[in-house]
């Protein structure tokens, strides 16, 4: 029996090699299993490594480069769920040219075969929680879903309130963070604001929105982040008016399921995390290229 998403992965290192010198190409998951190399198994284990660190900020369609002499190699993310790595003597727009091509006819193909992507944010929405920094400590005073274990709205909250408090991560009122809730296998948008109240010390409440969201879709997180934070600031005017949590948080998921999550970003290269992988790319395509 013919392995689809074995041949789906062949026809397209078929494709690349016709088209560009491709010396050597590799394919992951985006958690860095591999799935199909013409590299050295050490090699590809090393390269494994760093998708599956990375893949939590590189965006889909989205790729760095690492030169070496007359020897490219670029790293692609060519899909929610897959990666590829190629060594080529062809030039790096040559390279992400063709990938660019790669991307159009094949990615939704992949993530279908390998992870599709969810229509709707509710697919992949854990909790939301707010919380808010009262006199006796942190309180939960809203969450979805209703029936939501309390325990896990006051871990929450006091996670995220910890967290204003602290000022970790780089969270500041108004401005969206992103952090793991390992125990929950989720990350959180985290988005802080003050609620105006005459009883409170400094004449406001800390508060704070936590949205968590299945941990294998972070990219799909950072792609929608303006979208996310938009609705966050509506949700914030909407408490903010009334002091309605639950109606906030009931116009807080209609806003974000009204995003489309399999709209793709325009191409363009990584410099996120370009600087920071440049040296272990670097290492790693000499050690290839040999």
């Amino acid at each position: 029996m013919v392995d689809a998403r074995k041949a789906l992965l062949e026809d397209i290192a078929k494709e690349l090699k016709a088209k560009c010198n491709i010396i050597k190409q590799s394919f992951f998951r985006d958690d860095g299993t591999i799935l199909l190399s013409s590299m050295s198994l050490d090699n590809t284990e090393k390269m494994g490594k760093l998708v599956k660190f990375y893949s939590r900020q590189m965006q889909i369609n989205n790729y760095f480069e690492q030169d070496s002499n007359s020897v490219h190699l670029v790293l692609y993310r060519v899909s929610v769920s897959i990666f590829l790595v190629v060594i080529s003597e062809s030039n790096t727009e040559l390279i992400t040219n063709q990938l660019m091509e790669i991307f159009k006819k094949y990615s939704k193909r992949l993530d279908i075969l390998y992870h599709e992507t969810p229509s709707t944010f509710k697919n992949i929405l854990r909790y939301i929680v707010i919380g808010q920094a009262l006199d006796m400590g942190p309180e939960p005073v809203g969450s979805y879903p209703e029936d939501i274990p309390n325990e896990i709205r006051m871990k929450v909250a006091m996670k995220s309130m910890l967290l204003l408090t602290a000022e970790k991560e780089g969270a500041v009122r108004g401005i969206p963070a992103i952090i793991p809730f390992l125990e929950y296998n989720s990350i959180g948008v985290l988005y802080l604001f003050d609620v105006p109240n005459e009883a409170a010390r400094g004449g406001a409440y800390d508060s704070c929105i936590s949205i968590l969201v299945d941990e294998s879709y972070r990219p799909v997180i950072y792609e929608n982040m303006y979208a996310i934070e938009t609705a966050c600031v509506e949700a914030v005017e909407l408490i903010k008016l009334n002091g309605d949590f639950a109606e906030s948080i009931e116009y807080l998921i209609e806003r974000l399921d009204g995003i489309d999550l399999r709209k793709m970003e325009s191409r363009g290269k990584s410099h996120e995390i370009e600087g920071i992988m440049k040296e272990q790319i670097k290492r790693l395509s000499k050690e290839i290229g040999r």
